[in-house]
């Protein structure tokens, strides 16, 4: 009777740990963490600043997953995947050449943010950032996203600043989830 009941509560044991969600990461096809198992270290820049933007309330749910090689994050709740980070060359699916190639001015308020939204219908890239008004340099980005398909979107500020927001998006993704 005693054996009966070990086995029973084992076979129980491991239907319940078959239950946990495995998902592999959409660009190296790594077994993903949930996001509340890995670390930011923040003495060096942030990783993907979907999961850890340093602010006091975090961007990102703890029941999404990070794959702990390249860190994409997906979630669950939007089905979708996202890495964000000032390091361009950090994508291990490579950014559109167009935003990858974005003239950045000399001088930014703070750091330039490259996204990237994947889904199993479309990607989204993007980047943003923070300028002193500069004419010459918005004729300029004007110009180029025009000749890119990039919509530009310029948010003037006070104190002669401006968020600029620039985005590629791709619909017909050939990378499934």
């Amino acid at each position: 009777m005693r054996s009966t009941t070990l086995l029973i509560i084992f076979i129980s044991l491991l239907g319940f740990a078959s239950d946990k969600q495995v998902i592999r990461c959409i660009a190296c096809k790594e077994i993903c963490s949930q996001t509340i198992d890995i670390k930011d270290d923040i003495s060096k820049p942030s990783k993907n600043i979907t999961i850890w933007n340093r602010s006091m309330c975090p961007n990102f749910h703890s029941y999404g997953f990070i794959c702990p090689k390249d860190f994409y994050a997906y979630s669950s709740y939007e089905k979708q995947w996202n890495l964000s980070t000032v390091n361009k060359d950090a994508f291990t699916i490579k950014l559109n050449s167009s935003i990858y190639n974005v003239p950045i001015p000399k001088q930014t308020i703070n750091l330039v943010v490259y996204d990237q939204t994947i889904t199993k219908k479309k990607k989204n890239e993007s980047l943003c950032f923070w300028i002193k008004i500069d004419e010459t340099y918005i004729q300029e980005i004007k110009k180029y996203c025009q000749q890119n398909d990039l919509t530009l979107k310029i948010h003037n500020e006070k104190n002669n600043t401006c968020y600029i927001e620039i985005i590629k998006k791709t619909i017909a993704n050939k990378r499934s989830e």
